[in-house]
């Protein structure tokens, strides 16, 4: 199971756990699935607004799931909600899931040269570099000297595992042991690598690479 799966499936946990504790502190049935789909849209627009890079939500499938959730969540832990212990052992199950998600959204984070040594392995080594821009303009090097200084900018970017797919701008075509491997950017500051999709922290790291004085472009034909 991916992290970013893992994330949503205790994201989704975690809302639906405090609407059913809200709601059976409030003592009405029906408040259930109104309080516990507010929570969703409040940490919907927490993530939209203030968490880097893309969370898929589903709205729509989303609300279905807490509605019917939240029902029979709150008929069921009603029976059992007057003894003394519950709430706290649910109030307890609430926190460590926080930490878990905490822990889950840290693991999200990560640069290229981990990406890198992951996918080629650690002794990797990057035979020649293919680049093409949205403009059609395209540039090759297999000069050792510059390929260095070009893998040591790549290397630094740094990026949080996400779910958006970018929409392409930017190509670059790493060739290394015979093996050609491809990384996708948008001008979005989203990175396609290896099957994953990532969102790049500082753009400018990105700009240091494909704007490098030795590299040099050629209009496409």
């Amino acid at each position: 199971m991916s992290d970013i799966v893992l994330f949503r499936l205790v994201l989704y946990g975690m809302v639906l756990l405090a609407g059913v504790i809200v709601s059976l502190f409030i003592k009405k049935w029906w408040s259930a699935p109104v309080v516990t789909v507010l929570v969703y849209f409040f940490v919907y627009t927490i993530f939209e607004q203030f968490v880097m890079g893309e969370t898929i939500f589903y709205p729509f499938e989303s609300i279905i799931f807490f509605t019917i959730a939240s029902f029979v969540s709150y008929f069921a832990l009603n029976r059992i909600w007057n003894n003394k212990l519950v709430p706290i052992v649910f109030v307890s199950i609430f926190v460590l899931c926080l930490g878990l998600l905490i822990s889950i959204e840290q693991s999200k984070h990560t640069t290229m040269k981990e990406i890198l040594i992951e996918e080629l392995g650690e002794d990797y080594s990057i035979d020649h570099l293919d680049f093409e821009r949205n403009d059609r303009a395209y540039a090759t090097h297999d000069e050792a000297r510059l390929l260095s200084q070009l893998e040591e900018k790549l290397q630094r970017i740094e990026l949080k595992e996400q779910e958006l797919w970018p929409s392409r701008s930017h190509t670059i075509e790493l060739f290394s042991d015979g093996n050609r491997h491809v990384i996708e950017i948008d001008q979005h500051r989203n990175l396609y690598f290896a099957n994953q999709n990532y969102y790049i922290k500082d753009q400018s790291q990105v700009d240091a690479l494909m704007e490098h004085d030795l590299i040099e472009w050629h209009e496409s034909e």
